[in-house]
């Protein structure tokens, strides 16, 4: 508990309990510490991506409008960002939720994937992973013992 964020919160005294400065000193107060946890924190990550058009259109140029580049996303045409497919991933192996659970868990926080969208976005970051996987199986194939390392 000592990493966790403090938030600090002073009850008023109730108007049954005025202090009268002139005849109390305060002394050290009380503290009572309780763990409290807030929900998952959903948000939409907007991309913004300028355009221009060129204002001369008697230019002989290949590209009237021109628009800034997309950054790269994990999924190609896809909604989900990394930070919701590392989640998705990492509750079905280390926290062992399956799917049909986390879409529970979802649609408790508000939001709605169907079951289809996540094994789709599964799919994809398996297809992702493929390349690791490889790798690791070659070096477990060389020596045994340094996979279980």
């Amino acid at each position: 508990m000592q990493y966790a964020v403090r938030i600090c919160v002073s009850p008023n005294m109730t108007k049954n309990q005025h202090i009268d400065p002139e005849r109390w000193t305060e002394l050290e107060p009380e503290v009572t510490e309780l763990l409290e946890r807030d929900p998952a924190r959903w948000y939409v990550r907007r991309i913004i991506r300028h355009k221009y058009a060129l204002k001369d259109k008697s230019l002989d140029v290949e590209k009237q409008i021109i628009t800034a580049a997309m950054p790269a996303l994990p999924i190609a045409k896809s909604y989900a960002g990394a930070t919701l497919l590392a989640d998705i991933v990492i509750d079905k192996y280390v926290n062992h939720l399956p799917f049909y659970r986390q879409i529970q868990m979802f649609q408790q926080q508000g939001i709605a994937i169907s079951p289809a969208t996540i094994n789709g976005w599964f799919q994809d970051v398996a297809d992702l992973m493929r390349p690791i996987y490889y790798r690791v199986s070659i070096r477990c194939d060389t020596s045994f013992f340094s996979c279980l390392v």
